[in-house]
C-alpha cells in the first residue's frame, strides 16, 4: 500500500496551494504597497510644506516692511484684494543691493520699492518696483514665491486696530485700507502630480500666518 508521502500531491491540491500561496503573495504586496504609498506621501507633504512655509517666510519679510521709510511716496497700501496685494515701504532698508540699485537707492527718494503679491492661476508671483523720486520703475516682474496653489480660497485677508475683517472680495477702497493694521496670509497647495490610491487624495497642505504692520499707524 502506498502512503501519502510517497503517492505525491494530486492536481488539486497543487492548484489549491497556488491559488492560496497567490493570495498571500498578493496580500503581502498590497501592503508594501500602502507602507510604501504612506512613506512617500507623508515625505511629499513634509516637502510641500515647508515650500509654503518658506514663502510665507518670504512675503511676511516684505509685509514687515510695509509703511517703512516711505519719504514723498503718496500712499503704503495701494491694492488690498483677496488674491492680489500691493504695498510700498523700503523692505531692504536703504541696501544699495538688488532689487534696487545704488542711483535710487539714495537720501532724496529714500529707496522705498512697491512690492506686488498677486495669483496667477495656481501660482503665487512677486514683483517688485523701485521709486525714483518721483515714479516707479520695474526692477523684477512676476518672480515665483509658491506653486500648485488653491485659489478658491482667499490668500489675503486684512484686519483693522480691533482685529475686526475688514470684506475684501472686491477690494477694500482708499478708506478701508487707511485702517488695515494686520494681515493674514494663507497658502492651501494640492500637488496634482502625487495622488495617492492609498488615501484616495492628492498631497495637501495648509499653512497660515498673520502680520502686524508696525509701521501703518495704531498701537
Amino acid at each position: 500500500m502506498t502512503s501519502p508521502l510517497e503517492r505525491g500531491y494530486s492536481l488539486i491540491e497543487l492548484l489549491i496551494s497556488t491559488v492560496l500561496l497567490t493570495m498571500a503573495l498578493g496580500a503581502t504586496y498590497t501592503m508594501l504597497t500602502l507602507a510604501e504609498e504612506s512613506v512617500a506621501a507623508r515625505a511629499a507633504e513634509a516637502r510641500q510644506r515647508q515650500a509654503l512655509r518658506t514663502a510665507l517666510d518670504f512675503v511676511a519679510g516684505d509685509l514687515h516692511g510695509a509703511g517703512y521709510d516711505l519719504r514723498n511716496v503718496p500712499e503704503a497700501l495701494i491694492v488690498a484684494e483677496s488674491n492680489r496685494l500691493v504695498f510700498a515701504g523700503d523692505i531692504d532698508d536703504g541696501s544699495p543691493l538688488a532689487p534696487c540699485a545704488s542711483a535710487i537707492e539714495n537720501a532724496m527718494n529714500g529707496g522705498a520699492e512697491r512690492v506686488t503679491y498677486r495669483l496667477v492661476q495656481d501660482v503665487l508671483v512677486r514683483s517688485v518696483d523701485c521709486w525714483n523720486g518721483g515714479s516707479w520703475s520695474s526692477a523684477h516682474a512676476d518672480q515665483p514665491v509658491a506653486r500648485d496653489l488653491i485659489g478658491t480660497n482667499p490668500i489675503f485677508r486684512y484686519y483693522d486696530e480691533d482685529g475686526n475683517e475688514l470684506p475684501a472680495a472686491s477690494g477694500l477702497g482708499a478708506a478701508n485700507r487707511a485702517l488695515v493694521r494686520a494681515i493674514s496670509v494663507t497658502l492651501e497647495a494640492q500637488d496634482p502630480g502625487r495622488y495617492f490610491s492609498s488615501g484616495s487624495r492628492y498631497v495637501e497642505s495648509q499653512l497660515e500666518t498673520r502680520i502686524k504692520l508696525r509701521n501703518l499707524g495704531g498701537p
